[in-house]
């Protein structure tokens, strides 16, 4: 499992993360419990069904279940859309 703690770069009902070596087999917000859709890519994970505003105004947590123990490249970001 991974949290992705995002602040202040909320990017709407899309946002791309890279750096994710693993296959991801579920994504959520952790605090509502609202399943997100993803879809791995060229190296990115575009995580998509967000809501259009930030849950939490001071910064949302996406929980990540992995495939297997995590793995992340040198290089991680979050892209905005």
């Amino acid at each position: 499992m991974v949290c992705l703690y995002i602040i202040f770069c909320w990017a709407g009902e899309t946002t791309i993360i890279t750096g994710i070596k693993n296959r991801v087999l579920s994504a959520r917000i952790l605090t509502s419990g609202k399943k997100l859709r993803t879809k791995q890519e060229n190296g990115k994970l575009i995580i998509t069904g967000l809501p259009v505003r930030p849950p939490d105004k001071y910064g949302t947590v996406i929980k990540l279940e992995l495939d297997g123990r995590s793995e992340a490249s040198d290089y991680s970001k979050i892209s905005l859309v």
